[in-house]
């Protein structure tokens, strides 16, 4: 395409044929039409399928690169495409419509694919993008780009054609690639469109493929090896409440939109896009890791990182490999008493114990513990968060005596070196009265249950599932030591702030209403017990399935309740007795970080590498 003024870029490829000319919006200046990524063509109340071929978009580059270089795609548009079409007042599309590339291919055609971008990203940042993910997997297809599909001066539409019209488009399209860049600070993550197109596509089941330029895939390479959780804590820092759009009216009629869709509204639409983003994240690093000489996989915190999330997914078989490949590649290249050996050795153990695996488990956590012990000294934090899992172990095999030992060693060293509310002191009280309340010392466990509380909520707040957890502990306590009062009181509180923060849903909203249920029951309401085992019954039902111990035991308890009966203890089923402690571990995994944001400052101050208790 020739240089020269805008119009030129159009006239390059022809006159464009005869279009309607809807009113334009009255009073809007040229550069607030557009915000971010997907103000469609609103002439009519379909989705505007037409758009343009990818190898009209390369040529379309090629022919403008110089003046390109530099401008976001707010300016491009504002620029180059909309003078083009001010006469016609249409979508650049339109003013196409016939044409065909130099290879007599055409230059428009139904979309094969959707792609969200930020309007204030560089528009060749957009395009570098797009067009090399086509030039692999889709060469002869359409791209969907607001840019050149929209008509730019159409008025609005309302705001339940975003929730029906455009939603089911991007799910027939099938395919969003979003654009992420720069990687560590992404601007489509910032901006309302952006994240309701990545909910529509999530949604509708539709792929999700994030693509940025090859410069930024370089930069993302090299961090992913440096240090895996970072990049995942970057890429998802994600708070749709805080999203900017260039117009007040864009950005609120995306929020009723989220909130008509979303039973939780923002929170929802933060996890969902967060948990998509770390499983892309995920699948970039097994792709570098892939293309390491085998010594530099070894000895790489990226295998090791890779290992925790696949253990996280409950993909265990995946996660023992990778562990065992560190650890055994350590041992030959570094020796058995290096750091990072002793990292490998560890994490092996802890997924052992974390199945189960007792006997494999405790000589592999035993070594990982003498070693620091060795290294590092008995209050390094590594050191420290070896005795806390060696600690859990015993604790699960009913070495309480041992498992107490460790869990006061491990305390009193955080005591030493780190601040009441840091993650590792919050961690050693709550095993302390997780061990005193398993052998029904009620008395010891209560301090320690009580500082573990408070410290959450100082450095949590109130209504974060850690302290919400930490708020059932307790109160579970306080009913085993038939402080009814206190029970209830802190039952009630944790069972608000989980229906608010987690959903009637959840796992341990649901586990409160039983808690609370059994102490109503009590306490002599019966009516009240009867409406939580109820609602605990459905919703385990409905997430856990029928046989599910957590299921079963809502339904007993609902039984035993209307019959005045007490139900027979059912035989134990140890396969089912370990899925659910699985469940509850990785359910508290969970609860510690579920919110980036919101852990942001106890995680600068929490050592790297501590297990989650």
């Amino acid at each position: 395409m020739p240089h020269g003024s805008p119009r030129g870029a159009a006239k390059a490829l022809g006159e464009p044929p005869p279009s309607p000319s809807p009113s334009p919006r009255p009073g809007m200046p040229p550069h607030v039409l557009r915000t971010t990524s997907s103000m469609l063509d609103v002439q009519a109340a379909s989705f505007p399928h037409q758009t343009v071929s990818f190898r009209w978009l390369q040529r379309f580059v090629e022919a403008n690169r110089a003046r390109l270089a530099g401008l976001k795609t707010v300016e491009v548009s504002d620029t180059l495409l909309k003078p083009d079409t001010e006469r016609r007042r249409c979508s650049y599309v339109q003013l196409l419509d016939q044409k065909r590339t130099d290879d007599g291919r055409p230059a428009v055609g139904t979309a094969s694919c959707f792609v969200s971008h930020a309007w204030g990203g560089l528009f060749l940042d957009l395009c570098e993008s797009v067009i090399p993910w086509a030039a692999e997997h889709d060469p002869d297809g359409f791209v969907w780009l607001d840019v050149f599909a929209v008509n730019q001066h159409a008025p609005e539409q309302p705001s339940e054609w975003w929730d029906t019209t455009f939603r089911e488009a991007v799910g027939a399209l099938g395919h969003t690639l979003l654009v992420l860049t720069p990687w560590d600070e992404p601007l489509a993550l910032r901006r309302v469109w952006c994240l309701w197109e990545i909910l529509c596509t999530i949604e509708q089941n539709a792929k999700l493929t994030v693509v940025m330029p090859k410069h930024q895939m370089e930069l993302l390479a090299k961090a992913l090896q440096d240090d895996m959780d970072e990049v995942q804590k970057r890429v998802a820092d994600v708070d749709a409440e805080q999203a900017q759009a260039f117009k007040d009216a864009d950005k609120q009629r995306i929020f009723e939109a989220v909130k008509r869709l979303l039973p939780r509204g923002f929170l929802d639409l933060n996890n969902k896009v967060k948990d998509r983003l770390r499983q892309w994240t995920h699948d970039s690093g097994e792709k570098e890791l892939q293309a390491m000489p085998e010594d530099e996989r070894a000895t790489s915190g990226l295998i090791t990182a890779l290992a925790e999330y696949q253990r996280k997914a409950n993909e265990y078989s995946r996660a023992e490999a990778l562990f065992t490949e560190a650890m055994e590649g350590r041992r030959r290249l570094l020796g058995d008493l290096d750091p990072e050996t002793l990292s490998a050795i560890g994490g092996l153990g802890y997924l052992f114990e974390f199945q189960g695996k007792n006997e494999q488990a405790q000589p592999l956590l035993v070594e990982a513990l003498e070693g620091r012990r060795q290294t590092l000294g008995n209050e390094d934090e590594k050191t420290l968060e070896s005795m806390n899992d060696l600690g859990n172990l015993y604790l699960s095999t009913d070495k309480f005596e041992q498992a107490e030992a460790l869990y006061k060693e491990a305390l009193a060293g955080r005591r030493r070196v780190l601040k009441p509310t840091d993650y590792g002191m919050l961690q050693s009280l709550n095993n302390l009265g997780r061990l005193y309340r398993r052998v029904e010392k009620y008395d010891l466990a209560e301090p320690y249950f009580e500082e573990a509380l408070e410290g959450r909520r100082a450095s949590l707040g109130n209504d974060h599932p850690a302290t919400l957890h930490s708020m059932g502990n307790l109160g579970g306590l306080k009913q085993s030591k038939h402080d009814l009062a206190g029970a209830a009181e802190l039952f009630n509180e944790a069972l608000s702030g989980q229906r608010k923060r987690l959903g009637d849903d959840h796992a341990d909203t649901l586990s409160t209403m039983l808690k609370l249920g059994q102490l109503h029951v009590s306490t002599g309401d019966r009516a009240a017990a009867k409406a939580l085992f109820e609602e605990a019954a459905t919703g385990f039902l409905k997430i856990s399935g029928e046989g599910h111990p957590d299921t079963r035991q809502a339904q007993a308890l609902l039984r035993e309740l209307e019959s005045g009966e007490p139900e027979p203890e059912p035989e134990a089923d140890p396969a089912r007795l370990l899925d659910a402690a699985r469940e509850e571990l990785r359910a508290h995994e969970e609860r510690m970080r579920s919110n980036a944001a919101e852990l942001a400052a106890l995680r600068k101050a929490r050592p790297e590498g501590v297990q989650a208790e």
